[in-house]
C-alpha cells in the first residue's frame, strides 16, 4: 500500500481518535456540571431546611417567651387587683366610713322616699370610685362581687332614685355613672352566676339591711 494511503488512513483513524475523546471529554463535562448542580441544589435544599428549622426554633423560643412573658403580666395584674381590692375592703370597714354608713343607713331606714339634699356623698362615692375600677378593668367582678356586691346592691336600690335626681339637676349624666355601672353588673353576675332573675329587694328587705348597717360600728367596736 502506498504510504500516501497509509497516511491518509492514520489521519482519519486520528481525527476519529480526536472526535471521539472529545465526545467522551464532553460528556464527562455534562456528567460534571450535572453533578454540581445537584450538589448545589442538595447544598441548597439542606442550608434552606436549617435555615427554616432554625427559624422555626427561634419562633418557638419567641413565643414560649411571650407565653412567660405574658403570664408574668398577668400574675403580677391580678395581684395588683387582689391588693387594689384589698385597700378597698379596708376603707369600707374604717371607722370613718363606718360612721357614714351608720347615718346614711339610719336616713334611709327611717325615709322610704329620699331627698337629694340629705344624702351625703361619702358612701355613693366609695362605691362609684369602686365601679369606675371595674369598668377599667382594675378590679375583677367576681371577687368585688363577694366583697362588696351584698352592700352594693342594696344601697344601690335605696339611692337609685337620688343619683338620676343628682344627674338631673346638675344636667351631667356622667355622674354616678361609676355607682350605676357597678350595680347593674353586679345585679347581672349575681343572677347569672345563681340562676335566678335580677334581685329586687322589697322594702322589708331593705329596712333589715339599714338596720344592720346601723349596727355595724357596734360589731366593728364593740366597747362603744
Amino acid at each position: 500500500m502506498h504510504w500516501e494511503a497509509w497516511v491518509a488512513i492514520g489521519t482519519w483513524f486520528l481525527a476519529f481518535a480526536t472526535w471521539a475523546l472529545a465526545g467522551i471529554t464532553y460528556m464527562l463535562v455534562r456528567r460534571t456540571q450535572r453533578d454540581a448542580q445537584e450538589q448545589i441544589a442538595a447544598i441548597r435544599e439542606a442550608a434552606k431546611a436549617q435555615v427554616e428549622a432554625a427559624e422555626q426554633a427561634a419562633q418557638k423560643q419567641v413565643s414560649v417567651a411571650e407565653r412567660m412573658a405574658q403570664a408574668h403580666i398577668d400574675t403580677l395584674r391580678e395581684d395588683l387587683k387582689a391588693r387594689l381590692l384589698l385597700h378597698y375592703e379596708t376603707r369600707w370597714d374604717s371607722d370613718d366610713m363606718v360612721n357614714h354608713r351608720t347615718l346614711l343607713a339610719k336616713y334611709l331606714e327611717a325615709n322610704p322616699r329620699t331627698t337629694r339634699e340629705a344624702i351625703q356623698d361619702d358612701v355613693p362615692n366609695f362605691f362609684e370610685s369602686v365601679g369606675v375600677l371595674l369598668r377599667r378593668g382594675h378590679l375583677d367582678l367576681e371577687m368585688v362581687s363577694h366583697t362588696f356586691g351584698y352592700y352594693a346592691m342594696r344601697y344601690g336600690q335605696a339611692l337609685g332614685a337620688f343619683m338620676v335626681e343628682d344627674q338631673r339637676v346638675h344636667d351631667d349624666p356622667q355622674l354616678w355613672t361609676g355607682f350605676l355601672y357597678l350595680f347593674d353588673a353586679l345585679r347581672i353576675f349575681d343572677a347569672e352566676t345563681l340562676k335566678r332573675a335580677r334581685p329586687n329587694f322589697s322594702r322589708e328587705e331593705l329596712v333589715r339591711f339599714f338596720h344592720e348597717e346601723t349596727r355595724v360600728d357596734l360589731y366593728s367596736n364593740p366597747t362603744r
